[in-house]
This record gives C-alpha cells, structure tokens and sequence, in this order.
C-alpha cells in the first residue's frame, strides 16, 4: 500500500512525517495511504463540498 501510494500521492510533500490511511467513512473501504494534512483536508471536503468552493474564494480574495 505505501508504495502504490507513493506512485499515486497527490500535492503531499515527497516524504511525509506522518500517513493516514484514507477510508471512506460510510463503507470503511480503504482507498490509499495520504499525507495526514491531505487525509484532513479530504475528510473536511468529503464532509461539505461547498468548503472547497469556499477556500477558493476566500484565497482569491486575499491575493493567493
């Protein structure tokens, strides 16, 4: 699992200090190995996808 995680990880740093293992909350299915601030990130979006939309916002308001 980590190495097919390392081959798929996306936006995460090249050699994280701390993994999570992703998993959909409803089915338990475990999808793949994550950094823990991208495992973070996706449970917000998953939870309220409009969030995403919000950060988008709120950085191109600010200049990012």
């Amino acid at each position: 699992m980590a190495r097919r995680s390392r081959e798929r990880r996306w936006r995460s740093p090249p050699r994280p200090r701390r993994l999570a293992v992703d998993h959909d909350h409803q089915t338990g299915v475990v999808r793949q190995l994550l950094c823990h601030r991208c495992n973070l990130v996706t449970r917000a979006v998953e939870e309220d996808p409009a969030l995403l939309d919000a950060i988008r916002h709120y950085l191109g308001q600010h200049g990012s």
